[in-house]
């Protein structure tokens, strides 16, 4: 009888961090993820526990107790959510500098074209340490994206809502499809629209 194979947490850490990094590409992290999807116990676990939002309300719980609820308010527009841009707020600017809570913000550059915005790109939305990313726009965005969610889910972690709380007008840029990528030398925050028609 053939040995099934299962993912461990290892591997697929490996593939996440490596599809971050740019060093994997997203075909080769999805041949990966199709390697074990039908894997017959990976398949009975996802009939049995679909991702409704009582299922991950639990899910989280188990791993941080008391903190399932508190970690699915960070997490919940999230879910299912498909990344789509949009034209640029008209309060745009007021609101890029209240979000950005961390950093002084010189000033907001829009850009509808991703390449003119890469070759501005300085230092992602953190800093330079986070930051191979010049190279790769769509790595770029996720990077951004995926630490805007760790680090309040750190502060849930450690009982500091009220730190939480100040990355929603954050994720709020994301939601409404103005993608906050970065700063340009200036210290000018750029972000990613869709064109205007």
């Amino acid at each position: 009888m053939a040995r099934i194979q299962l993912a461990t947490r290892k591997q697929i850490g490996s593939v996440v961090t490596l599809l971050v990094s740019g060093k994997a590409s997203r075909e080769d992290a999805q041949a990966f993820i199709d390697r074990f999807k039908d894997v017959p116990s990976v398949k009975k676990r996802r009939k049995q526990e679909p991702a409704t939002d009582p299922n991950l309300v639990v899910f989280w719980d188990e791993r941080y107790p008391g903190k399932g609820e508190a970690i699915m308010e960070i997490l919940r527009p999230f879910y299912g959510w498909k990344p789509e841009r949009k034209p640029a707020l008209p309060d745009l600017e007021e609101r890029a500098k209240a979000a950005i809570f961390w950093r002084d913000i010189k000033d907001v550059r829009v850009f509808d074209d991703p390449i003119s915005l890469r070759a501005s790109l300085e230092d992602s939305l953190w800093d330079s340490l986070w930051d191979s990313l010049r190279t790769s726009l769509w790595t770029s965005l996720w990077t951004s994206l995926w630490a805007s969610l760790f680090c309040p889910l750190g502060f849930i972690i450690m009982d500091k809502l009220e730190e939480a709380a100040k990355f929603k007008p954050l994720h709020d840029f994301w939601l409404v499809g103005n993608f906050p990528v970065g700063f340009d030398e200036e210290g000018n925050l750029l972000v990613l629209v869709a064109p205007t028609t």
